[in-house]
């Protein structure tokens, strides 16, 4: 990327710089590289300015809706500001678990982070069994996730390593993982399951099934895990489900059917639902670890 020509903007960078300084805004340098997707503005300025006014200005005047990408500080008064565009989706989370009865710690353990500002990870690891080992076979494996994941490394790549660091332990060391990347872009996940109950995308008339047949990590010496990509819609919704959910209900029948009648509009009430119900399955006691992760995809206001 680094050897592509660069496209002289030098009458835009010269209207930005004026632009700025009408609103007292004082910059050093301006650069302007890449167009549409790939539009990004950088900037050096001074003192204490609220980078959210810089970005509103340059919205404004390119016609763009654009965020801060990073905020580097140079010293102590001067900082570099990036801008890049909005991504044309944004998404909203749900999260509810409860701890199998009768133990103090639970394995499962999930994440939510970003990668970039148009890419962000979901997972959901399940440690085998309760208590505080499972706990720290989870928490573990969810850390490992994050590190490998924010570094930018292919799938196959990271779970081959962690899957070699599981079974390399002296210990019974097994974690059924959901790993979800989810490109805001476009509105692509790429989703890895590895030992986990199914899955489900939710949309508005549908109810799609995501399915596995792969044995946990730390089981076998090595992996082959393969990377599903779905297409989602504005209001789909992305479930992962620990299998204290799933074997709450009688078949996977039932649970499709309770899914289908559920609201999705909020997914932490989707999320909340999901869990009182399968407590309700169990009799109103948590016979397992459980937990619930939802996520809504929807449109990024302009």
């Amino acid at each position: 990327e680094q050897s592509k020509p660069l496209t002289i903007y030098s009458e835009k960078e010269r209207a930005f710089s004026t632009a700025l300084l009408k609103a007292g805004i004082v910059c050093s340098e301006v650069l302007i590289f890449g167009e549409d997707e790939q539009f990004t503005l950088s900037l050096v300025s001074f003192g204490k300015t609220d980078v959210k006014r810089i970005a509103a200005i340059a919205s404004e005047l390119f016609n763009l809706p654009l965020i801060i990408s990073e905020r580097i500080a140079l010293s102590k008064d001067k900082f570099c500001c990036i801008l890049r565009k909005k991504p044309a989706f944004d998404a909203a989370f749900g999260i509810a678990s409860s701890t199998k009865q009768g133990e103090i710690a639970g394995g499962d353990t999930h994440s939510v982070i970003r990668i970039d500002e148009r890419t962000f990870m979901v997972a959901l690891s399940d440690g085998m069994g309760s208590g505080e080992y499972a706990k720290q076979v989870s928490e573990c494996t969810i850390s490992l996730l994050e590190s490998f994941y924010k570094a930018k490394m292919p799938s196959d790549v990271v779970l081959s390593t962690i899957n070699k660091l599981l079974s390399f332990s002296r210990e019974e060391t097994f974690a059924c993982v959901d790993i979800a990347i989810i490109h805001l872009d476009y509105a692509q996940a790429d989703i890895v399951k590895i030992g986990s109950p199914m899955g489900f995308i939710l949309s508005d008339t549908t109810l799609k099934i995501l399915d596995n047949s792969s044995l946990p990590l730390g089981i076998l010496e090595c992996i082959h895990p393969q990377t599903s990509a779905y297409q989602l819609q504005e209001n789909d919704v992305l479930l992962f489900l620990s299998d204290g959910i799933t074997s709450a209900f009688h078949s996977s029948t039932d649970l499709c059917e309770a899914l289908s009648v559920l609201a999705r509009s909020n997914p932490q009430e989707l999320a909340d639902e999901i869990l009182n119900r399968a407590i309700d399955e169990y009799g109103g006691i948590s016979k397992d670890d459980m937990t619930v992760l939802a996520v809504r995809l929807f449109k990024s206001a302009t």
